[in-house]
């Protein structure tokens, strides 16, 4: 696939994308960009046909993904509207979006950077938004659900960012988040997600999520906001919920508390930094060296997610006890002549990381260390063990020489007839050694062979 240009953002209307995938026949399929951009990307509602503004897909199905592309445009419309999908019970994957999506909804304004509305089936996964998200509904009696992902999710977000102005509108029951707007109905976990934008919004506005509730085990986790956060009952993380939130921070001064309105008996772990404080390494080792990574000079000097790329930041107590535990780690015996299961270790005495196997030859011996002998020759295995601990890996090999019984055999007939040839008389033992045939199995028996 190559770079996409479509229309102009002046094109006339008559020009609109119409979107992949309606409610009755739904995308089901894969679109893979392989990392391209699709520029030039414009929708709007055409009054004409009754057509509503359009994501890249209208409608994305179960089964449909979207995945590993960037697309730059402008949405305007009015309605359920996002960069990538309206609906989605599907999955949206390494996208990013740099659209300015404006929704002039009159009733129920569901807006999202990457995704209006998702739904259980759904996943949004390592996808980020640079566009700005508005929502101009203006009804006391309506829910403006506005996010800089998604408006309104009832499936996990994972490994996000916005870095896009948010603005839900000031009159309107809104939910308005810097990730997402609104949650319930579901255990929706949001981890390992980030903002930087300004998140505004009449009431319920968080830095994180607007609305965060229902479900069996909702959390918010391992998420940082920088960005400042207005509105009634608003909150640097959460503005309402009544859910966990676990290792997450906010920037000092961004709101004037971690959540908005709150529900009692629900854990808090929110902690207020300042921004020397959320440039620091040690600020990407407290959210996890796995998930983030050291700012590159992207995104003002705070943590990128990994996959956006950035600087590993070594955990070197991690290190070392991987370092110790590789010392510790045995495996025996190293020479295998018979079927069997070898002890490979999952853990060693004083480790709490994880230890995983691989083998360069698995229909010899198993990543589990289960050893078939091969039918004939001599095979050389490689075990690999790799260690894992507080975001850092290490590996250690051990080669493992198998040998068939063919190869046994060979090996000792070869050995008995070189002792027997270097052998010029015989010297049979009186009353042990009754025959010839005796004798020679006796003689090698007491040289080991």
């Amino acid at each position: 696939m190559v770079n996409l240009v479509l229309n102009s953002t002046e094109a006339p209307k008559a020009n609109r994308w119409g979107g992949i995938g309606k409610y009755s026949a739904q995308f089901g399929g894969i679109l893979d960009g392989n990392g391209k951009t699709i520029s030039g990307y414009y929708s709007c509602d055409n009054n004409a046909t009754y057509e509503s503004a359009s994501a890249l897909s209208g409608y994305l199905g179960a089964d449909g993904v979207i995945k590993n592309v960037t697309l730059v445009g402008m949405i305007e419309g009015n309605g359920a509207i996002g960069a990538f999908a309206n609906q989605s019970y599907g999955r949206i994957e390494g996208c990013v979006s740099r659209v300015n999506v404006t929704n002039a909804a009159s009733y129920g304004g569901v807006t999202g950077g990457i995704a209006a509305r998702v739904y259980a089936s759904g996943a949004i996964v390592n996808c980020g938004n640079e566009g700005s998200v508005t929502c101009t509904l203006s009804s006391a009696y309506s829910d403006a659900k506005v996010g800089g992902i998604v408006g309104a999710s009832y499936a996990p977000i994972t490994g996000c960012y916005n870095t896009g102005a948010i603005n839900g509108g000031s009159n309107n029951r809104g939910y308005v988040g810097g990730i997402v707007g609104y949650t319930e109905n579901g255990s929706v976990q949001i981890l390992n997600c980030y903002n930087t934008g300004s998140v505004t919004g009449a009431t319920c506005v968080g830095g994180i999520a607007g609305k965060h509730t229902g479900g069996t085990d909702p959390t918010v986790t391992n998420c940082y906001n920088t960005g400042s956060v207005k509105g009634a009952s608003c909150g640097a993380l959460v503005g309402e919920y009544a859910a966990e939130i676990r290792n997450s921070y906010y920037l000092e001064g961004s709101a004037s508390a971690a959540t908005g309105n709150t529900k009692d008996g629900v854990n808090v772990e929110a902690t207020a930094k300042t921004a020397a404080e959320m440039k620091e390494t040690a600020f990407v080792l407290a959210l996890g060296n796995e998930a983030f990574h050291q700012d590159d000079g992207r995104n003002g000097g705070y943590p990128l997610l990994a996959w956006q790329g950035g600087t590993h930041v070594v955990n070197t107590a991690a290190a070392e006890a991987i370092a110790r535990a590789a010392e510790k780690l045995t495996v025996e015996p190293t020479l295998v002549t018979e079927n069997c299961t070898l002890a490979l270790a999952s853990t060693v005495e004083g480790f709490d990381g994880t230890i995983t196997w691989a083998s360069s030859n698995g229909a010899v011996i198993t990543p589990e260390g289960v050893v078939t002998l091969p039918s004939a020759g001599t095979v050389y295995v490689k075990l690999t063990a790799t260690l894992a601990y507080g975001g850092e890996t290490g590996t250690k090999t051990f080669l493992i020489t198998v040998k068939s019984l063919k190869a046994q055999n060979d090996e000792l007939v070869t050995a008995a007839k070189s002792l027997l040839d270097s052998k010029s008389t015989l010297n049979p033992v009186p009353g042990t050694d009754t025959n010839l045939c005796t004798y020679v199995e006796n003689y090698l028996s007491r040289n080991n062979l």
